[in-house]
């Protein structure tokens, strides 16, 4: 598979060959990332180039050997690594430049070439499949737990959602000897943490004021680490829930919405610490995988896709443009002013799972009228969907500041869903 103009397609070519000291594997399985999404789609950070085969991740058995390789032989099994010549120590921009799956050639496909150097062991226990998870989202959720500050037994770590980092994290964390509290956005998920290990979940659409709560759990104390993947959105509150010396491994905050204000006095006078995670280098992914070989952890994977049907896996699709007047996306809402100079209002969009994935904008001009009450000014509220069987609804708690013309995302309900952003970004007013 390659990245082409129109999402990606299915070519032939002839095998490749490995060179000096680099390894042909027969990939058996590759997964899937919101990173790759948006290189897809031309986001994400750094470079990318159409032509080359996407996705990051993926593992498989070493089919052939190039000249002077002795780190593997024929018929290993292995994983290739995220950051290709980041073996260990510090990072270095250097690193950066080698983007498997973006301008380099990801693990979509049959056969790959990689260095010898690029790749670690599959742990005895794990399938093909379970491997493939392994080099974006577990090895950043362990860098999050042991990289800048090591969780250690009896701390109380806070995760975010139930995504593939938010699981990993959990799992690293219980086996590392901490207490976990979870957030999500509904009961099912709630209840399939608890079940991965969390010792408490908390609801934030039923308890906005998450961090109040974690410090309740924790006796007033708060909470030794949070893996915060919100960004914008939920970094003064996971400060807030930090206790006195805590730290916060900060991951994906591009996903959000960027420009949120964030009190400075948030970062002092408590010892708190604040680390950007890359991923990791090949030596936190050995790292890793010895805790999970001695722990016998297995990834959680949510579906699996033959090879020949990548394209048509919903995440692959192309958007539909919207046409003004479709009855595809029905939007109810109000917007109310109470005391002060500041609006509020909650929206719903109901999204029917036959839709493709594509992003929402709402518009709200100056002056409009929502239930017979005044807009103050114009706003774009981006929302994410992906497919599902039945009617997805999503709800958007909207805070707007009279005479700035702003209205600022501040609480999403079910938001913990990939997406991506597409070249065209349709409006409704």
């Amino acid at each position: 598979m390659r990245m082409a103009g129109e999402g990606i397609v299915l070519r032939s070519s002839e095998d490749p060959r490995p060179g000096p000291n680099e390894i042909l594997p027969r990939v058996r399985a590759s997964s899937l990332n919101y990173r790759d999404l948006m290189v897809l789609k031309g986001g994400g950070r750094g470079p990318t180039k159409l032509g080359v085969m996407p996705l990051s991740d993926g593992a498989g058995e070493v089919a052939a050997i190039g000249e002077g390789v002795t780190l593997v032989k024929v018929g290993d099994r292995v994983i290739g690594t995220f950051h290709p010549r980041w073996f260990g120590g510090p990072l270095s921009a250097d690193y950066l430049t080698d983007r498997p799956g973006a301008n380099l050639d990801g693990m979509l496909a049959e056969y790959a070439v990689l260095s010898e150097e690029a790749l670690v062991p599959v742990p005895s226990h794990l399938s093909f499949e379970e491997a493939a998870t392994l080099p974006c989202a577990a090895v950043t959720a362990w860098a999050a737990l042991a990289g800048h500050r090591r969780v250690t037994a009896g701390d109380t770590v806070l995760t975010q959602g139930s995504g593939g980092v938010s699981v990993f994290a959990l799992q690293f964390a219980r086996v590392l000897g901490a207490r976990v509290i979870a957030t999500t956005s509904t009961a099912e998920k709630a209840e399939r943490l608890k079940v991965l290990g969390a010792s408490e979940v908390i609801n934030y659409t039923e308890t906005p004021d998450w961090d109040v709560k974690a410090r309740e759990l924790t006796d007033g104390r708060g909470v030794d680490c949070v893996v915060e993947i919100g960004g914008p959105g939920t970094i003064a509150k996971s400060l807030k829930a930090l206790a006195v010396g805590g730290h916060l491994s900060l991951i994906g905050a591009s996903l959000s919405p960027s420009g949120a204000m964030l009190d400075p006095l948030l970062l002092t006078g408590r010892g708190i610490t604040v680390g950007a995670i890359n991923v990791g280098s090949r030596a936190d992914f050995e790292a890793m995988n010895r805790t999970i070989a001695q722990h016998r952890l297995r990834p959680v994977i949510d579906r699996t896709f033959p090879f020949a049907e990548a394209n048509a896996a919903s995440p692959f699709r192309r958007p539909r443009p919207f046409r003004q007047g479709r009855d595809h996306t029905r939007m109810s809402g109000s917007v109310s002013r109470p005391a002060g100079q500041r609006w509020r209002g909650t929206y719903s969009i109901y999204w029917p799972a036959t839709d493709p994935v594509w992003q929402d904008v709402i518009t709200v001009p100056a002056g409009a009228s929502v239930n017979g009450q005044v807009a103050p000014g114009r706003a774009r509220i981006r929302h994410q969907f992906v497919d599902f069987t039945g009617t997805y609804v999503l709800h958007c708690h909207i805070l707007a500041h009279e005479g700035r013309g702003m209205m600022q995302l501040v609480r999403l309900v079910d938001a913990e869903i990939p997406g991506f952003l597409p070249d065209y970004l349709p409006e409704h007013h």
